[in-house]
């Protein structure tokens, strides 16, 4: 099975004008923090984590779920 998140979220971050520090303020977190947010390993990062993250950014995302078949039709 395979999951992805396709996304880099200082780059996203960046792209807002925001800093690390602004971020975090944002998130009620450490800037530390965001840095491990930011570098996290594949497949670490909790869902609500990244929905704290981009409600800081006031950005949006959208997760799409689909049956694993549709997957293994199209490899």
């Amino acid at each position: 099975m395979r999951h992805e998140l396709d996304i880099n979220l200082a780059e996203l971050r960046r792209s807002h004008g925001v800093t690390q520090v602004d971020q975090a303020r944002r998130m009620g977190v450490t800037q530390s923090r965001v840095s491990a947010i930011e570098t996290a390993a594949p497949g670490s990062l909790r869902l609500s984590t990244l929905g704290s993250y981009l409600d800081a950014l006031g950005v949006r995302a959208e997760l799409l779920v689909r049956p694993a078949d549709v997957e293994r039709q199209h490899a």
